[in-house]
């Protein structure tokens, strides 16, 4: 898990960095290909979810942790731009029941691997304002349980687990201006193995908010930066 996390980490890294360097080269030609980085500051999970065709309880849950990726953005036109990228994310949910004397409570969570591919539509002067729709091929590749019975908590730990499915598609849609975004993942299979969990029916929604570093935004930080330093 380290390795694939940091590897996701070096590719965002480099990729900052790559756009650092070449923002203030204004004689570089226009490239077809673009890389953006992306960061999500924060991720909202709600769950529709069922046990037995009868409502299950959950409550939302919130993670900023290592939910980041890039995407390779096709010039093909001033105002249009498909794409396709790879992304980190840390999702899932909590559920709640309670009787007559316990409580009990359950933090199920995944790591995915994700391959998004959508499209971008660019708005407004310098293209402050950008809408993208698309669908996003997820792989669980790690799961972790938390339960809770009153204050009593065991935990486990696993990798390529067959608790949940391991194949998590999602649509999106989503939005940004001037690099804040948000975005919205509706995921269409059920984020439990049903072979092990038999008639447990959960269906994510994620809301995120993060930042995209791109090329012109880059540009912007080294031009403030040379006419400071040529005014001082």
């Amino acid at each position: 898990m380290r390795s694939i996390l940091l590897s996701l980490c070096c590719i965002c890294l480099l990729q900052t960095q790559s756009n650092a360097q070449t923002a203030g080269d204004e004689s570089t030609k226009k490239k077809k290909f673009v890389a953006t980085t992306m960061v999500e500051t924060s991720l909202i999970q709600f769950a529709n979810s069922a046990f037995a065709n009868d409502s299950l309880k959950t409550i939302p849950r919130f993670s900023y942790f290592f939910n980041m990726g890039v995407d390779f953005n096709y010039q093909a036109s001033k105002r249009f731009k498909p794409f396709f990228g790879l992304n980190l994310k840390n999702i899932g949910l909590i559920t709640k029941k309670e009787d007559s004397v316990n409580t009990y409570k359950e933090k199920h969570r995944v790591y995915t691997v994700g391959v998004p591919i959508g499209v971008k539509l660019y708005f407004m002067k310098k293209n402050k304002l950008m809408f993208k729709a698309g669908a996003d091929f997820s792989y669980a590749f790690n799961y972790r349980l938390k339960s809770f019975v009153n204050k009593d908590k065991k935990k486990s730990n696993e990798f390529f687990s067959d608790q949940t499915n391991n194949f998590m598609p999602s649509v999106f849609f989503g939005a940004a201006y001037s690099g804040v975004t948000a975005s919205v993942n509706y995921y269409l299979t059920n984020f439990f193995n049903e072979v092990k969990k038999p008639g447990m029916e959960v269906n994510l929604i994620t809301l995120g908010l993060g930042i995209n570093f791109d090329q012109g935004s880059m540009k912007k930080k080294e031009i403030r930066k040379t006419s400071n330093s040529q005014s001082l």
